[in-house]
């Protein structure tokens, strides 16, 4: 990859091949250590072990949200062939991963216990009412849509994200 050409989805996905075992290896170890943990320090200490779970879940739901979108972007906006396009692996054990991670949390604690977890969930959905509104822009062939480029639906897509983020401020207040 040349320095100072603008990386893509495609190019990201491509260098992380080349490290496939240990970002494998990272992402299935992190159910495992939470469970070990929990089966240690989760019945005896609650709250150490709740506070401790805000490193796992944030090193799991990220790259488990950031794939599911991109996945979702390559699917509903470029049309792409999933089947053919995207790696298996690198597409499939961060979502597993999150999966099992947060199936394994929820068994110790609650998640209304872990800190930041309420800010993190907020966020996840919030870039996720914005992807919808932003397929719904896109397929509806709304004039932003249509007639402007890629940089002009980042920008909407950035507003909806700050809208839906304000009014998500306001209601909780």
């Amino acid at each position: 990859m040349p320095t100072g050409d603008p990386i893509t989805f495609a190019d990201l996905f491509a260098h992380l091949t080349r490290y496939r075992l240990p970002v494998v290896i990272a992402l299935a170890a992190t159910p495992l250590a939470v469970w070990l943990l929990g089966r240690g320090l989760g019945r005896y200490r609650r709250a150490s072990f709740a506070r401790l779970m805000t490193v796992p879940v944030y090193v799991v739901v990220l790259p488990g949200v950031f794939v599911l979108l991109v996945l979702a972007y390559m699917m509903f906006f470029t049309g792409q062939n999933l089947l053919t396009e995207v790696d298996v692996v690198l597409a499939g054990v961060p979502i597993a991963s999150m999966v099992a991670t947060l199936w394994v949390i929820r068994q110790f604690v609650a998640f209304d216990e872990i800190p930041g977890f309420d800010k993190l969930s907020g966020m996840v959905v919030l870039a996720l009412l914005a992807f919808g509104c932003l397929l719904l822009v896109l397929k509806l062939r709304i004039f932003i849509g249509v007639f402007a480029g890629a940089y002009a639906l980042l920008g909407f897509f950035l507003l909806l994200y700050l809208a839906f983020h304000w009014a998500w401020r306001r209601v909780r207040r």
